[in-house]
């Protein structure tokens, strides 16, 4: 399991990654805050997807 608390979508991308070998994903944590970073992760239906390039900045 992989999981978080209230981070931004920058670094939830490694997580993302590790997450992709894991049976259980907790990948909430962008959501949670008033403003996440530009280009942040995007979440449909409680789905995640891969993140932008133009996240790194």
């Amino acid at each position: 399991m992989v999981g978080c608390m209230d981070d931004t979508s920058l670094s939830m991308v490694p997580t993302f990654v590790v997450g992709l070998l894991c049976d259980f994903h907790d990948l909430d944590g962008p959501l949670l805050l008033t403003n996440d970073r530009s280009f942040g992760l995007t979440y449909t239906r409680g789905a995640v997807a891969p993140p932008s390039e133009r996240l790194w900045g």
